[in-house]
């Protein structure tokens, strides 16, 4: 994506906060934005958090806040001296994994990042929720879009189901994994209700992990 074309939209993620093990004293972010996020998590804890963004207006904002801030490709960077090895106790990505084309690669190439036991933490939009079902089985239709799941940057589509075998399978342990940002639809809750709560995914926008290196 051209930098000059981009505009980033800055979110705090405050759901996303007590995911992150406040027994962690150093963390990285994949994808901070301009530190809104880890800027909170800073505060709330006071661990030593690095950021990685590839939007060089966003990395500078953030790198007043921060501990370090690297500008660059994310692939790129982990294979370089620039990140330290076994040095992060937690790796945070909110809304980032979706984004690479080998999501999958990019859990297990973070591992040598990690200390022995180290924690990650991920957002990721949920597939199955009931708007996006809504459009696909009754709409019949899947047309990307400039936000949201169907996002035209977004590589990758995860579930519950999908997110716990992905971890699984690239060495993980998942301890937590849980919907967030529900929908407040009256409708969709009784709908679940008379299903015995067979669909009670459907209602998050989002899907958030917390896991450990096996």
């Amino acid at each position: 994506m051209d930098q000059d074309n981009y505009k980033y939209v800055y979110q705090q993620r405050k759901e996303m906060l007590d995911f992150v093990p406040e027994s962690c004293r150093k963390i990285l972010e994949v994808g901070c934005g301009d530190g809104s996020f880890s800027m909170q998590l800073k505060e709330r804890i006071g661990a030593e958090i690095w950021g990685i963004e590839w939007h060089q207006e966003s990395a500078d904002i953030a790198a007043k806040s921060l501990d370090n801030v690297i500008c660059g490709d994310f692939l790129e960077l982990i294979d370089s001296n620039e990140i330290p090895s076994e040095f992060f106790e937690c790796i945070v990505l909110n809304d980032t994994l979706e984004h690479f084309p080998y999501h999958d690669k990019v859990l297990l190439k973070i591992k040598k990042l990690l200390t022995p036991n180290g924690y990650v933490v991920t957002s990721l939009p949920n597939f199955r929720n009931v708007g996006n079902l809504w459009e696909i089985m009754i709409n019949k239709d899947f047309n990307y879009k400039p936000s949201g799941i169907l996002d035209y940057s977004h590589f990758r589509f995860f579930t519950m189901k999908s997110i716990i075998n992905l971890f699984e399978e690239t060495g993980y342990n998942v301890i937590k994994c849980q919907g967030i940002n529900p929908t407040k639809s009256i409708k969709v809750k009784i709908f679940n209700l008379l299903a015995f709560n067979f669909f009670s995914d459907i209602f998050y926008m989002h899907i958030a992990t917390l896991a450990r290196l096996k």
